[in-house]
């Protein structure tokens, strides 16, 4: 049995509300009527170019933490399926744009939808007193996660990029 004040069951806790949003997704995903085959990392792909618009496939793999292969991976099977475009520079293939298309940007909107939907339900099953605990608890867990960055510049909650000033991401320091 754990201690509920424990690190340990806090991490417990941590990794199955992990798992919970991992499922989530992957069920928003698995509903789409056009019965594409979406992966949770072509997904990530699509939101990161969603997000940021046009990107490099260095651009690409930055955003999403992985190898420049990996990310042209990702790119090659999206552009199979039609959800992006590989806009390639004559001189150097290197430096191609990619960009989703209009399938692909249908696709990210509407498993958002469904993700909203059901973090809605979730939170409206949730006691007024909790839902608020919950949400303060969060801001103040990735602000303690990401130190000093989260103190000046919190993540955007569109994309996994840093917040700029640009950023409509609707997240304000609450301190």
């Amino acid at each position: 049995m754990y201690d509920k004040c424990s690190t340990a069951y806090a991490e417990l806790i941590a990794d199955v509300f992990a798992g919970v949003l991992r499922q989530a997704t992957a069920a928003a995903i698995c509903c789409d009527e056009r019965k594409q085959e979406i992966t949770p990392s072509l997904m990530q792909c699509m939101e990161l170019l969603y997000s940021q618009g046009s990107s490099s496939i260095g651009e690409i793999a930055v955003g999403l933490g992985i190898s420049i292969p990996g990310a042209s991976q990702l790119v090659d099977r999206l552009v199979k399926k039609g959800l992006v475009v590989r806009s390639e520079s004559e001189a150097d293939r290197r430096k191609a744009r990619i960009a989703l298309t209009a399938l692909g940007a249908d696709q990210v909107r509407e498993t958002r939808q469904r993700r909203a939907r059901w973090f809605a339900s979730i939170l409206e099953a949730m006691p007024e007193m909790h839902k608020q605990g919950f949400i303060a608890g969060l801001e103040s867990f990735v602000r303690a996660a990401l130190g000093d960055r989260g103190a000046t510049r919190p993540p955007c909650v569109k994309c996994p990029a840093e917040r700029t000033s640009e950023c409509d991401s609707g997240w304000r320091d609450s301190r």
